[in-house]
């Protein structure tokens, strides 16, 4: 039945915003997590979500373009659009410092501002589809005080060359270097400190009974309230994910430490942070 068949679709809909919306957090995370670990990355002016949108949008045309120029049928399109971005994709992306508008609607768009008092000299401005970022936003400005419709390629075009350049991206070698990265990060070639892969995980889970991580400047209090001594061997008896154990390893790096921890998930951060586990009950 059609209703069984649109409410099928409006579902099927809705589970692919959520892969992508859950797509791009983990992306932003991963960021996040690589510029923390100290690299040096193109990705570090990646910072919001509609960021990664326009990125992706990017590299989305710039796969269509390659499968243009090798005559790529449909069909096959429809099955590779679900791989993984390529290398080679990042070759046909193309860098804007201006805003392109369609051929065909060029002329309707001059003749539009040139019919209202003031816009013809701003009609006469626009060369070819290529349109000056400066003169895109008075394009705009005008447009929207003279009620006049504009094509829509202007004011989203507008908008990513906005977010390419908060991203840092000032000539088509910026764009190809930020590409490649976002690529690699995707792919998982970028490799990210493995404990914070591990603390992501963690996010809404209960990794053991009574699990609470100590943050750093308590830990670090805790620490020097205990008045630790040269040649004390130490004991953390519920170490969690050795929220503690790493302010002691740090302040007393000569201190023998032992560490307990019940949950084996936890346990596993201890040992990725080269920590003595000396059981998991005591």
């Amino acid at each position: 039945n059609e209703n069984t068949s649109r409410r099928a679709s409006m579902a099927a809909s809705a589970m692919a915003d959520a892969a992508r919306d859950i797509q791009y957090a983990d992306t932003m995370l991963k960021i996040a997590d690589l510029i923390e670990s100290g690299v040096e990355t193109k990705l570090e002016w990646v910072k919001t979500r509609t960021h990664i949108q326009t990125v992706e949008k990017i590299l989305n045309l710039a796969r269509y373009k390659k499968w243009k120029s090798k005559d790529i049928p449909y069909i096959e399109q429809e099955r590779l659009k679900h791989e993984p971005y390529a290398e080679e994709d990042v070759e046909y992306a193309e860098y804007h410092g201006n805003i392109y508008v369609h051929s065909d609607l060029v002329n309707g768009l001059k003749r539009d501002l040139s019919a209202v008092r003031g816009g013809k000299k701003l009609a006469n401005q626009i060369i070819g589809g290529h349109i000056r970022p400066d003169l895109a936003k008075e394009i705009v400005a005008f447009a929207k005080k003279k009620n006049i419709d504009l094509p829509w390629t202007i004011e989203s075009g507008l908008k990513d060359y906005n977010r390419i350049k908060a991203m840092g991206v000032r000539h088509a070698g910026d764009l190809q270097d930020l590409l490649r990265e976002y690529i690699d990060l995707r792919a998982g070639k970028i490799k990210e400190d493995p404990i914070k892969a591990k603390e992501r995980e963690l996010i809404g889970q209960k990794p053991g009974v009574d699990f609470f991580p100590t943050p750093k400047a308590i830990a670090n209090d805790l620490v020097d309230r205990a008045n630790i001594q040269e040649g004390d061997r130490v004991l953390e008896p519920s170490a969690g994910k050795g929220d503690i154990a790493d302010a002691i390893k740090e302040k007393h790096p000569n201190n023998e430490l032992d560490t307990v921890e019940l949950s084996s998930t936890l346990r596993e951060f201890l040992e990725l942070k080269n920590h003595k586990v000396s059981g998991w009950d005591f």
